[in-house]
């Protein structure tokens, strides 16, 4: 089962930590335990986490309602907002995307949640595949997740540091399967 959500508390000691779940997931948080079999993607170990952090996992619910974590992946350790969503309409004019933000979380969305799509700009954006996605180099083809290749439809995380002008500025762009 996949979660996304920010790092509000860690317990070093027990190698848990409580993540707080976006407006769209009734605002609540649930404690997430790692063990030596955890996949940790885009961070090396579970020291790699930091409050603030936002993390998409896959675990296995507990008896006592906490999550068992499977895989931790961190897309974008600076990210201080995320919005996760499919496309809706890509820009011919210029760097901007138009997105349904079905999961938004952080800095630019203080207890509030944006209903509708919403403009995102990505001018200066990277783009990548999510690791989530462990079987690429089987497919026939060299997959790829550029500027040039979104198309609605997507589903896309994107993370961001700033905004400006009140719209969305991606420092980060990642195809997700979620």
């Amino acid at each position: 089962m996949g979660y996304n959500g920010q790092v509000s508390s860690i317990d070093t000691a027990a190698s848990s930590f409580i993540l707080s779940l976006p407006e769209t997931e009734n605002p609540r948080a649930i404690s997430v335990s790692s063990s030596g079999s955890t996949v940790f993607q885009g961070i090396s170990n579970f020291s790699g986490l930091a409050v603030g952090t936002f993390v998409n996992l896959d675990g296995a619910i507990q008896a006592d309602a906490s999550l068992a974590a499977t895989r931790i992946a961190v897309e974008d350790p600076a990210a201080t907002t995320v919005v996760t969503g499919p496309l809706l309409f890509v820009s011919d004019a210029e760097p901007a995307i138009f997105s349904w933000g079905r999961q938004q979380q952080g800095a630019l969305f203080p207890d509030i949640y944006v209903l509708g799509s919403q403009t995102f700009s990505f001018g200066n954006a990277e783009f990548h595949i999510s690791d989530q996605f462990m079987n690429l180099q089987s497919l026939p083809f060299t997959p790829g997740f550029i500027s040039t290749n979104r198309v609605p439809g997507q589903n896309v995380y994107l993370s961001s540091g700033c905004s400006r002008l009140g719209r969305f500025r991606g420092r980060l762009l990642f195809f997700r399967g979620d």
